[in-house]
């Protein structure tokens, strides 16, 4: 029935009525309060009403249907719009199941082909399970050529024929099925980079405390100047408060932890990876369930993440590069959460053997170790530089002590990546790795190498090294991979094997 026009499930009407609603609900309270029967609470009611009416009409005059193996979107009230998506264009297929979306029994399908310029998905329809499925058979069947005609009997049969196209798929070529384990799901919440939990934590806490505090006619920076003593701080020594901050990093780090494994627990629930002869399919989530699949032949690449913990465990996080999928806010082509480096070769043999890297890897020389410390340190070093000159209401061994943590962090992080960069071409793949507290390593194919820019220095030229910076094509704008010191000579072996 996908080949007649269908309609998107009326739950679209009921999710966009209530993201209007939270767009202006603050105004429709200011205009409450003026009186019910007030003009601007009468107006607000009628711009509401309007509204309404405008997204039903919106929801009647958007149909989808299948032509001649292409997806078609029609909409508009005003203006219409006519979308048109060829099945051998189309990179990702992104079904998810927002809470509202279970309520209703119905999914949310989503088809990208990566044009950067869209930004967000070409094809997007809330419909049942039933013709869930049907979409999903008739794009990832190669072999349905031509649409049916559009008689009732043959639409039956094309159904039932899918249908058991699809079951066949599934049950002969499945190549692999993992399961993340709660386990696992712990660990990768346990080593995950939480920067951005800490800085929105603390925030959330100061703002909270503030409001509390309000309420008593106090403000926490009065707060802290009344119950901190600064002569004590300034007779205190640099070790002690040096030891002060690493527990008080510790008491916070495990707030974080138990706010992190939560989270991530609720989100990755059940997290599946099935690997086919052509394709991924991945699904996870516990109140809003999501599932999405790439082709084999779409994934250009991957990338192997590690925070610092991950490195020190020798696991970490395996992302797809791909085209269509993570242009959208919070998408990330997530392949493994958490996987150690043995699996990640057993998964590259199994379902991408052509990536496997066979080729020499390229490490910075010994004469470039001097250039990564230093380039670590001297921009801490500007900054902290002033601020230690003009912040004079901080005690000097405060600010001793924040500079000492500010350089060995920043010593660590350069030797890091001084460790961890590499290079290596060989005939149809490159390899990549940088980074310190945070490492990346990416494999990626030749067809998504779109240029190479080498850039030597003063320094690097008496060194014999360049700076090498690879472009990619991927769905993000500006997806650029920087090794720096590496020997000048690989830049024609990698034109070479590229075929630049």
């Amino acid at each position: 029935m996908i080949y007649r026009p269908n309609r998107t499930h009326f739950s679209y009407v009921v999710k966009q009525i209530i993201k209007f609603i939270k767009n202006v609900w603050v105004f429709g309270v200011i205009a409450l309060t003026t009186g019910i029967k007030s003009p601007l609470f009468l107006g607000f009611i009628a711009i509401l009403v309007l509204s309404i009416i405008f997204i039903i009409i919106e929801w009647r005059k958007t149909i989808f249907y299948i032509k001649d193996n292409i997806l078609v979107l029609e909409k508009g009230v005003i203006s219409t719009s006519k979308q048109e998506v060829p099945f051998d264009k189309i990179n990702t297929i992104d079904s998810s199941q927002s809470l509202i979306d279970r309520i209703f029994k119905v999914y949310t399908l989503k088809v990208d082909t990566g044009s950067v310029i869209a930004k967000k998905s070409e094809f997007l329809v809330i419909v049942k399970k039933e013709r869930l499925d049907e979409l999903k058979n008739s794009i990832i069947d190669k072999d349905n050529k031509t649409s049916p005609n559009l008689s009732i009997d043959k639409d039956k049969e094309a159904e039932v024929s899918e249908e058991v196209r699809f079951n066949k798929d599934t049950e002969e070529h499945l190549v692999n099925r993992r399961v993340i384990t709660s386990k696992e799901i712990f660990k990768y919440a346990l080593t995950k980079s939480k920067i951005f939990w800490a800085i929105g934590g603390f925030f959330a806490l100061t703002n909270g405390l503030d409001d509390i505090l309000r309420y008593f006619d106090l403000k926490i920076f009065n707060s802290v100047v009344n119950y901190i003593n600064l002569n004590s701080i300034q007779s205190k020594s640099v070790f002690i408060i040096i030891l002060a901050f690493i527990i008080l990093s510790i008491f916070v780090y495990m707030i974080i932890v138990v706010a992190s494994v939560i989270f991530e627990m609720i989100r990755l629930n059940n997290f599946t990876v099935e690997t086919y002869k052509d394709k991924i399919s991945i699904s996870y989530g516990l109140f809003t369930k999501k599932q999405y699949s790439f082709k084999l032949n779409k994934v250009y690449g991957i990338r192997f993440k590690q925070t610092l913990l991950q490195q020190f465990m020798n696991i970490g996080v395996l992302e797809l590069i791909t085209v269509g999928y993570g242009d959208e806010k919070d998408e990330k082509a997530i392949l493994y959460p958490i996987i150690d480096e043995k699996s990640k070769e057993d998964f590259l043999k199994t379902v991408l053997p052509d990536m496997i890297f066979e080729g020499e890897i390229v490490n910075p020389p010994k004469s470039s170790f001097i250039a990564f410390i230093l380039k670590g340190i001297i921009i801490p070093v500007i900054i902290l530089v002033p601020i230690d000159i003009f912040l004079k209401i901080v005690p000097n061994n405060v600010k001793l002590s924040v500079i000492l943590i500010v350089l060995v962090l920043s010593f660590i992080a350069s030797l890091l990546n001084y460790k961890n960069t590499s290079l290596g071409t060989s005939k149809n793949v490159l390899i990549a790795s940088s980074g310190g507290l945070s490492k990346v390593t990416t494999i990626i194919r030749e067809e998504a190498v779109q240029s190479i820019t080498k850039k030597q220095g003063i320094f690097q030229n008496r060194v014999k090294v360049c700076s090498y910076k690879i472009d990619l094509y991927s769905n993000k704008l500006g997806d650029v991979i920087n090794v720096k010191y590496i020997n000048q000579s690989l830049y024609n072996k990698i034109q070479e094997n590229l075929k630049f």
